[in-house]
């Protein structure tokens, strides 16, 4: 798997894809099936120490995770559905009466979120599955087994719960598997299918040059370089814990005992996913009938830690909730590539695509020079490339419309 320590939205291998890089050569893998048989080298490592004048994929994952978060800034929503935790402050009352019901127009409480397309209210709960082994398989019939299956027992009934993750790191994001193929889930058992080479052993991926060998290779013809078994982990909102309100510490008594905040539970209902307003009041949960039961506040909370996952949804998608808009993840990746301050090495159609996306239209070179609008050069992402005018343009068109198959 072409992941990084940085944690990215969009997976590495899609910025292979979008780079025109063989998948498997830009995991370091190779094999008789796949040689990198020409003249340019585009097999990528994980380290930029491992190659010397090479980028690695953890630069591509620094690069990408700064342009994420500008993006988010600018649109006041993720392009992906991410999980938050956000301490927010609650509205005051010019009656008192009313802090345990309304708001002064008689409404329910709420709270805005600090970005947008709120999908889901509840703290980030993850939870084993089972550990299963993978089976190798040559779908295409070339003799190289490039497709991995495992299945494992659940009773969850979500295909989105379900993910796939490197054995014994305890369901770290950084070490998700993925994108996978598909999930499917029938009579309690979850099937899953990805490719190969997201799963080299880690030992393979973090080889050390050896002294007159400057290429570090993983060989994709032998299985017993790839993970044998992999974790697999629900991941959901739980549903006991919403929204934890904090009280003023000066309405204690602060003779006798020391001043400290005081907490209580609530719930939170989703009253505007695309402007993130939620409703809020304060409620215990019930583990017996995992149900929440309406209480009341002793006094006016000053505060509340809200936890939600929010973030665009593409329903072109297949998992909406793990797939961005690809439109939008292309421009991010050639946004976040303009940000680096090393070259791509790679093949002709590769740097034929870096070169293009990366070049300043506002450079004056003795090859000529651009016509650009000066609008455009005056954009707020801090480069001048044609990938960022290009992203720029789309942040200011989609402020003003949002597009109808994000949600």
């Amino acid at each position: 798997m072409a992941r990084a320590d940085t944690l990215t939205l969009i997976p590495l291998d899609r910025v292979a894809y979008h780079l025109q890089l063989d998948p498997w050569h830009f995991n370091g893998v190779t094999s008789n099936y796949r040689r990198n048989a020409f003249a340019c080298d585009d097999t990528w490592y994980q380290h930029d120490w491992q190659a010397s004048g090479k980028l690695s994929r953890e630069s591509i994952a620094t690069a990408m995770r700064q342009a994420e978060d500008i993006v988010a800034r600018y649109l006041k929503w993720y392009p992906l559905p991410v999980w938050l935790e956000e301490t927010v402050e609650l509205p005051k009352y010019y009656k008192t009466e009313r802090i345990n019901y309304y708001n002064a127009i008689g409404g329910s409480k709420s709270v805005t979120t600090s970005y947008g397309f709120v999908q889901d209210v509840g703290r980030k709960t993850s939870a084993l599955v089972d550990t299963v082994a993978t089976v190798f398989s040559d779908e295409d019939g070339d003799g190289l087994d490039e497709t991995v299956t495992i299945t494992v027992v659940t009773t969850v009934t979500d295909e989105d719960e379900l993910h796939v993750y490197y054995p014994g790191k305890s369901g770290e994001d950084s070490w998700e598997i993925r994108p996978v193929d598909s999930i499917t889930i029938a009579g309690g058992t979850a099937t899953i299918v990805f490719k190969k080479y997201l799963i080299p052993l880690w030992t393979e991926v973090e080889q050390v040059p050896q002294d007159g060998d400057a290429h570090i290779i993983i060989s994709g013809d032998n299985n017993a370089n790839f993970l044998q078994t992999v974790d697999v982990y629900r991941v959901y909102a739980s549903p006991s814990e919403h929204i934890t309100f904090t009280y003023d510490p000066s309405l204690g008594d602060c003779t006798t005992v020391p001043c400290a905040e005081s907490t209580a539970t609530g719930c939170l209902f989703v009253k505007n996913s695309r402007l993130g307003i939620l409703a809020y009041t304060r409620a215990d949960w019930d583990e017996d009938t995992e149900q929440y039961t309406r209480k009341y506040f002793n006094s006016p909370p000053v505060k509340g830690t809200i936890y939600y996952r929010a973030g665009a949804r593409d329903l072109r998608s297949s998992f909406p909730n793990r797939q961005m808009d690809q439109s939008l993840e292309r421009l991010i990746v050639f946004y976040g590539l303009s940000l680096l301050d090393t070259e791509l090495c790679g093949c002709a159609n590769t740097r034929n695509i870096w070169n293009y996306m990366t070049e300043d239209l506002t450079r004056v070179t003795d090859e000529g020079s651009h016509i650009v609008n000066w609008e455009d050069t005056r954009n707020s992402l801090g480069v001048t490339t044609r990938a960022s005018l290009l992203l720029w343009k789309y942040i200011q068109n989609i402020r003003l419309t949002k597009s109808q198959n994000m949600v």
